[in-house]
This record gives structure tokens, sequence and C-alpha cells, in this order.
């Protein structure tokens, strides 16, 4: 009677397939349910605490190495409240000071190069005026008298 009873349940599990060619009824049905249990225990082995025995997720890492583990067994110490506060407050001051530094290292830049275009300005004026007189420029290598 064993017998039968597996081949009953061989010819229904594989009953599926036979009544739709796609297979749709198999893709949608047992194949669905052992993917996502795999998937489960995938995730499941993937993130859970690397203290042996442990089942809680882990999502701390220990610093130099590679453990991931969880609250329980993280070694350092959760932060309060106020040292999230002035860990914050200090990151903001020091990216207000990084931006006041920014602003004035550009207005500097600006200024010297308004300077230098206003140097060029003068040099390019000096050039046309003495053009303009009939001096010319001796050539290349030779002194001026």
């Amino acid at each position: 009677m064993v017998s039968a009873t597996v081949f009953d349940w061989l010819y229904n599990a594989g009953r599926w397939t036979w009544h739709d060619p796609d297979g749709y009824n198999f893709i949608s049905g047992p194949l669905a349910d052992l993917t996502l249990l795999g998937g489960g225990y995938a995730i499941l082995r993937r993130h859970n605490c690397h203290a042996k025995g442990c089942w809680r997720i882990g999502r701390h890492l220990v610093a130099g190495t590679t453990y991931v583990v969880c609250h329980k067994h993280n070694p350092e110490p959760s932060p309060t409240a106020e040292q999230i506060q002035a860990a914050h407050a200090a990151h903001r001051d020091a990216m207000q000071e990084a931006r006041a530094t920014a602003v004035a290292t550009v207005h500097d830049v600006t200024k010297v190069a308004h300077e230098v275009a206003a140097d060029v300005h003068e040099v390019a004026e000096d050039v046309h005026e003495a053009e303009s007189s009939g001096h010319k420029r001796p050539p290349d290598g030779e002194q001026r008298e």
C-alpha cells in the first residue's frame, strides 16, 4: 500500500504540468514556494550574526575584521542621543567652515584674475600707443638704443 501512496503523490505532483502546457501552474505554485524559501534561507545565512549559535540579524561591522554581528554581540557600546547630537553639530560646523573657506578662496582667485586682466589691458594699450606713435619694436634679439 505504501507504493500506491507514493505513486499517487508523484502522479498528482506531475499532473500540474500535464494540464498546463506552458507550466504556469508549476512555476506559480511549488516552484515559487521553493524559490521564496531558498531566498529566505540565503538571506538569513548571509546576514545573520557571526557569533556561533546566534540567529539575530547582523548589522554591525567589528573594526579590524570582516565579522558582522548583532547588537547583542557588538563590542562597541551604542552612542547616546547626546553623542549623536554632538557629532552632528561638529559635522555641521566643519561644513560651514569649509564653505566659508571655499568662498574666500574663490573671492581671492577672482581678485587676482581681475588684476591680471587689468595688467594685460595696460600692456596692450602701451603696445598700441607705441605702434601708433611710429616707434617700431626692434626685431627679436636686438637691443633698443
